[in-house]
């Protein structure tokens, strides 16, 4: 197996995402990955629309701050170092309850398959 290395700070672009400040490190564009893993930022207030994903299963873990997540209309507050999985089909969104730093899985990748309730 060939191990894939890359300077992600330095060759991967910040891109602003429904609000969010996202660092996209891995995924099928530069790698033979069939996920995505991303880096963000979202400051106090900033949300995410509620929404499923047909195909997408979805890991967040809070790096540092609060993460309020809306799942199935059940809200919870999720603190630092804490991790919410998220199956494919379940309704969700998010909001920031403090600047949020995250990290974000998705599998698979697919950028289409967002589908905003609200």
């Amino acid at each position: 197996m060939e191990l894939v290395i890359i300077s992600f700070i330095r060759e991967t672009e910040i891109v602003k995402k429904e609000g969010k400040l996202m660092k996209f490190l891995i995924g099928p564009w530069n790698t033979e990955a069939s996920f995505e893993f991303a880096v963000g930022h979202l400051k106090l207030g900033q949300k995410s629309p509620y929404h499923f994903h047909t195909k997408i299963e979805e890991v967040v873990y809070v790096i540092s701050g609060i993460l309020e997540v809306n799942i199935e209309g059940k809200i919870t507050e999720m603190p630092s170092e804490t991790a919410a999985f998220i199956k494919p089909g379940l309704k969700h969104s998010i909001i920031a309850k403090t600047d949020v730093y995250l990290v974000e899985v998705k599998n698979p990748s697919d950028e289409f398959d967002k589908h905003v309730i609200e």
